[in-house]
């Protein structure tokens, strides 16, 4: 649908599409704080109906100082250089940290590029990104979120003189279904009109890819990492620990660590499919499932029936926990990492080949194989 489809549903939208002024969201100063929303834009119960572009000038170095913390569903675009940073992950972050992440995420990218006019524009990028990263040349960092939960710190020292602004943004009809702001009766009928459309493509398909996340494993009683509620993972425990260089620099992370993984296996043992799993195991049995993608570390799919063979667990899985001293190629079962574990949970648990730590088989113990062993 068009703008004119649905503007006179909100005068905010309505003003906007008429050319009228509407009062912009308030820049937070001083410190700007993470919190779980900005992980995940589900987990906020106000988005409004409207979406934000923040706008952060860069004139000097000392301005690449500007932190911003920006939600899951915003995306970053740098003009100057033509990059955009797709939505996806929510963090907090100076402009400097930006330009680090991504230029060690181009510099990662160009060992898997050949030679050719896709890697001569990368390397032109590369280039552009390092004169950036003086400070030295004027740019702009644009912030574009559909649900308006980033911020940007308006001031850190007198030091930085680089601009910030902000315009409103009209989300599309896909948005406003996303966020569930449309008006009760039309999304319902959208949601009849969809469910029709799922079961009429599922019956005329002959290969089903199937693509889950921690939706699924949250209706077994398996708390999400990030819970508004004040449930989730990361609101009992810290999210430092559960990163790589914590968890083999600091021996205090690795025990919080281990504590955090105890925890969540307490809640995967006593964890049972639910319908959603079951429904791919019926996806399988018709011979319709060519593969299952998900994000979830619990195995519940393959309790539920789906062979593993069908499955790709894209983050690892907790079940299976691996020595990280190569080339030992020492692997157990979790479970009974935990009962060697004492009561007060002080002592991580170590190799019994070679000493090396152990570390279950998720998304981060795969990356550091991957980086530092691929050779």
């Amino acid at each position: 649908m068009e703008i004119q489809d649905y503007i006179h549903l909100y005068p905010t939208i309505s003003a906007i599409h008429r050319g009228e002024a509407v009062p912009m969201t308030k820049v937070v100063g001083k410190e700007v704080e993470p919190k779980p929303e900005h992980y995940d834009y589900l987990e906020r119960n106000n988005i409004p109906r409207y979406g934000t572009k923040y706008y952060i000038y860069v004139n000097r170095p000392s301005d690449l100082l500007r932190s911003f913390v920006k939600t899951d569903a915003a995306s970053i675009f740098i003009p100057q250089i033509q990059f955009e940073h797709p939505a996806g992950i929510g963090r907090q972050a100076t402009v400097e940290q930006l330009l680090d992440e991504i230029s060690d995420s181009l510099e990662a990218s160009a060992q898997f590029i050949t030679a050719g006019p896709a890697h001569t524009q990368l390397h032109k990028t590369m280039d552009d990104l390092c004169s950036l990263k003086t400070g030295n040349i004027p740019f702009t960092v644009i912030i574009n979120d559909p649900t308006s939960g980033s911020e940007v710190e308006e001031y850190l020292s007198d030091s930085i003189t680089g601009k910030i602004s902000q315009i409103r943004t009209v989300q599309t009809w896909d948005q406003l279904e996303e966020f569930d702001l449309l008006p009760e009766k039309q999304a319902r009928e959208d949601i009849d009109i969809e469910l029709n459309r799922v079961l009429s493509l599922i019956q005329s398909a002959n290969r089903i890819v199937g693509l889950t996340g921690a939706g699924i494993s949250t209706e077994s009683g398996i708390p999400a990492y990030r819970n508004l509620e004040g449930d989730g993972i990361w609101n009992v425990f810290s999210v430092q620990d559960d990163e790589i260089h914590n968890f083999l620099s600091n021996e205090q992370s690795r025990i919080n660590h281990w504590k955090m993984k105890r925890k969540l296996h307490d809640f995967i043992i006593k964890a049972k499919p639910n319908n959603a799993h079951i429904f791919f195991k019926h996806m399988h049995d018709m011979g319709k499932l060519s593969c299952l993608i998900t994000q979830n570390i619990d195995g519940l799919h393959e309790v539920a029936g789906v062979p593993k063979e069908k499955i790709i667990e894209i983050h690892g899985n907790t079940n299976v926990a691996a020595c990280m001293n190569k080339p030992c190629d020492f692997s157990t079962e979790t479970w009974k990492v935990y009962k060697d574990m004492d009561e007060k949970e002080t002592q991580v648990p170590t190799c019994p080949l070679c000493g090396g730590l152990l570390h279950v088989t998720t998304i981060s113990c795969m990356f550091y194989f991957y980086f530092y062993f691929k050779k």
